[in-house]
C-alpha cells in the first residue's frame, strides 16, 4: 500500500469514526449487556462548553506535533546515546504534558476533577479507600489476603492480586509520615483535583473527610499512573529500534500518548501496565537475543512486578514467549531445529524464572501469602463474573465488536498504520521489514486468543489497554523511514507521518471530548 492510499484510508475510517461517536444512535457496545456513555453537553452553555474544551487542548496537540517534527529532524543513528536518550525523556514529558491537556479539556466532571473520585470509589476501582480505611499496614493485608479473595468478590478487588492496595498503603504512609512531603506535593495540586477531593468528602461519604495527608497520596497515586502512562514512550522506543533505526522508533513512539483510551482511562491502574508490559518484553527479547542470564532475571522481576498488580500481564509474557522463539528461528540457519532454537533460550529462561520465582517465596516466607494460589483464586472470579445472570454476555456479539472497539480505543488512523505495518512485516520480502516479523506474528497470535478466547466480552478498551502499545509496534514497519534504496520497503515521508500523526492528534481529541470510560 502506497503512503497516499494509507493516509487517505486513514482520514476515511477516522471521519467515519467520528461520526459514529457524535452522531450518536450507535451504541458504543452490547446494548443490555455492556456500553460506553456519550459525554452530554448540557443546556445553553453546551456550543461554549464543547468550544473553549477542545481550543484548550488543541494548542497543546499542536505543540506536541511541533516537538516530535523537531525530534524528527534530529534522530539519526550517527547521534550520540545520550542525545537520543535526552530526547526520548523529553518525548516522556511531552507525552505527559498533552495526555494531562486533553484530559482536562473534557467537560466539567469528566476531567481532572473527576480522578479523585475514580480512585477513591469501590465502584470504580476502590483500591485507595480499602487501604486507606480497612489496612492499617502492609503485613496483615497480605497475611489475609488469601481469605480476602476466598469471599469470592467478582468485580474489581476479587479478581486483583494485592499490588495496588499495597502501593496507595505506602504512599498513605508516605505522606503521613512527612509534613514535607504533604506540603510539596499539595503546592503543586492543581484547583480542578481539589474540587475532585471536596467531591469524595461530599458525594462518597469516607468514615473520616480527607486529611491533607491523605489528599497528597491521592494525588501521587494520580500522578504516579499519568507518568507510567506516559513512559511508555521508552520501552516502546527500544523495542522499535531493536528492528529498526532510531528515526523510525521515534516515528512510532510520538503515537503512542495520542492513543485515546491513554487519556479516557485516566487514572484507572490499566494505564500502569503498558509500560511495565513493554519494558517485560522489551528485557526479555534482549535477554534470549544476547544469551543473558542477567538481563533474564530483570525481565523475571519486571513480569512478576507487573502480575503483583494484575493479571493482564499474562497474554504479554506469552506474547515474549513466542516472539523470542520466533527470533531464535529466524536468526538461526537452515539447518537448525526446534530443539536448538530452545536451547539457546535456556540461560534467559533460566534467569527469568530466578527473577520471577525469587519474590514469590519470598512474600510466602515472611508473610505467609501464597500467591499462585491468589492468582488462581482471581481467574475463579472473574470465571464466575460471567455467570452472574446480571452480567450476562453474548460470545458472538462481542466477538463482532471487540475489534470495533479496538479501533476506536487506539485510534482509527493508529489502527490502519497498525494494520498496514503487520501486513507489510508478514508478507512483504524486503530485508528490513523481515526484522519485525517474530514479534508480529507473535502479536497477532496473542490478539487472536484474546479476541477468540471470550476472556474480555465488555470494556475491551480499557482491559486491553495494557497491549494497546503493540499497534505503535506494529505500526513502524508502516511509518518506517524511506530508504535510499530503489524498490525497497515502502515508507512514510516525514510530511506523511505529520500527517498521520495530526490525524491521530484530531482523533484522539474529539473522542475524549466525547467518551467517558466510567459509569457514575
Amino acid at each position: 500500500m502506497s503512503a497516499r492510499r494509507l493516509l487517505t484510508l486513514a482520514a476515511l475510517l477516522a471521519a467515519a469514526c467520528m461520526l459514529v461517536l457524535w452522531a450518536g444512535g450507535v451504541p458504543l457496545g452490547v446494548p443490555g449487556e455492556w456500553t460506553w456513555l456519550r459525554i452530554r453537553y448540557g443546556g445553553e452553555g453546551r456550543a461554549a462548553e464543547l468550544v473553549s474544551g477542545i481550543a484548550a487542548a488543541a494548542l497543546s496537540l499542536a505543540l506536541y506535533v511541533g516537538f516530535c517534527w523537531l525530534g524528527a529532524r534530529r534522530m539519526s543513528d550517527q547521534h550520540s546515546r545520550a542525545e537520543t536518550a535526552g530526547w526520548v525523556l523529553a518525548l516522556t514529558a511531552a507525552g505527559f504534558a498533552v495526555v494531562s491537556s486533553v484530559r482536562q479539556a473534557a467537560p466539567a466532571s469528566y476531567g481532572w476533577d473527576a480522578a479523585p473520585i475514580i480512585l477513591y470509589s469501590r465502584g470504580a476501582s476502590g483500591y485507595f479507600a480499602i487501604a486507606r480505611e480497612d489496612v492499617p499496614d502492609v503485613a496483615t493485608l497480605l497475611r489475609g489476603y488469601e481469605a480476602r479473595m476466598r469471599e469470592g468478590d467478582l468485580l474489581h478487588v476479587g479478581t486483583h492480586p494485592p499490588g495496588l492496595i499495597v502501593l496507595h498503603r505506602l504512599l498513605l504512609n508516605d505522606t503521613s509520615a512527612s509534613r514535607l512531603l504533604t506540603r510539596l506535593v499539595r503546592g503543586v495540586t492543581p484547583p480542578p483535583v481539589d474540587d475532585g477531593f471536596d467531591a469524595v468528602d461530599v458525594y462518597l461519604t469516607p468514615r473520616v473527610p480527607l486529611s491533607e495527608a491523605d489528599r497528597a497520596a491521592l494525588w501521587l497515586a494520580i500522578l504516579l499512573t499519568g507518568f507510567a502512562g506516559a513512559a511508555t514512550v521508552g520501552p516502546l522506543f527500544l523495542l522499535v529500534r531493536r528492528s529498526f533505526s532510531r528515526a523510525t522508533a521515534w516515528r512510532a513512539a510520538c503515537l503512542w500518548p495520542l492513543v485515546p483510551a491513554l487519556s479516557i482511562f485516566l487514572p484507572k491502574s490499566d494505564a500502569l501496565y503498558p509500560f511495565v508490559g513493554l519494558a517485560f518484553l522489551w528485557l526479555w527479547l534482549e535477554a534470549c537475543g544476547r544469551r543473558s542470564i542477567v538481563r533474564g532475571v530483570a525481565a523475571g522481576v519486571v513480569l512478576w512486578l507487573g502480575m503483583f498488580f494484575s493479571l493482564a500481564l499474562l497474554p504479554v509474557a506469552l506474547a515474549g514467549v513466542l516472539a523470542a522463539v520466533f527470533e531464535g528461528r529466524s536468526r538461526g540457519s537452515q539447518t537448525e531445529g526446534w530443539g536448538c532454537t530452545l536451547r539457546a533460550m535456556l540461560r534467559p529462561a533460566a534467569g527469568a524464572a530466578a527473577g520471577f520465582v525469587t519474590p514469590v517465596l519470598g512474600l510466602w516466607l515472611v508473610y505467609g501469602l501464597n500467591l499462585p494460589l491468589v492468582w488462581w483464586l482471581n481467574l475463579e472470579n472473574h470465571a464466575a463474573f460471567y455467570e452472574q445472570p446480571q452480567y450476562a454476555r453474548t460470545y458472538w456479539k462481542w466477538l463482532l465488536v471487540n475489534p470495533v472497539e479496538l479501533t476506536f480505543a487506539v485510534g482509527a488512523p493508529l489502527a490502519v498504520a497498525a494494520a498496514v505495518g503487520l501486513w507489510r512485516s508478514l508478507r512483504n520480502p524486503d530485508a528490513r521489514l523481515r526484522a519485525l516479523r517474530p514479534a508480529a506474528l507473535a502479536c497477532a497470535i496473542v490478539l487472536g486468543i484474546l479476541w477468540l478466547s471470550g476472556k474480555n466480552m465488555g470494556e475491551a478498551a480499557r482491559l486491553w489497554l495494557v497491549i494497546q502499545p503493540w499497534s505503535a509496534w506494529l505500526a513502524a514497519a508502516a511509518v518506517l523511514v524511506p530508504a535510499s534504496t530503489p524498490g525497497s520497503a515502502p515508507g512514510l515521508s516525514r510530511r506523511g507521518w505529520i500527517w498521520l500523526l495530526t490525524l491521530q492528534a484530531v482523533v484522539c481529541l474529539t473522542t475524549v471530548q466525547r467518551v467517558t470510560g466510567f459509569h457514575f
